[in-house]
């Protein structure tokens, strides 16, 4: 007599519930992987794929809900600040070496 397919089933279609989903998700994959029910593979996709629209999801709510925070605005004033200093040290240095920067023609028409 064959396996029931629908407790694995189950399992992948929880794979699309919000936070528990890549729990699940995973669960399915692993199990629809070695399982010998039958479309146990179709199982694990679906289980897989639940718990990969699980993550994108989660990393996109992070995103929308930290977007516009004083402490990430500052870290990126942070940082862009911090990049310009390299820049300049970079041709600062260059000139130094070069004994000053050379003249360049930026031609703007055809």
């Amino acid at each position: 007599m064959a396996k029931p397919k629908w407790p694995l089933f189950l399992m992948a279609w929880l794979s699309l519930v919000p936070l528990l989903g890549f729990f699940f998700g995973s669960a399915a994959a692993g199990w629809g992987l070695v399982s010998s029910r039958p479309r146990a593979l179709v199982a694990a996709g679906i289980g897989a794929g639940g718990a990969l629209l699980n993550i994108v999801a989660l990393v996109a709510l992070g995103a929308f809900v930290l977007r516009d925070r004083p402490e990430l605005a500052a870290a990126k004033a942070e940082a862009t600040r911090q990049g310009l200093v390299e820049v300049v040290e970079a041709l600062e240095a260059y000139r130094a070496q070069e004994g000053g920067m050379r003249r360049v023609r930026i031609v703007t028409r055809m």
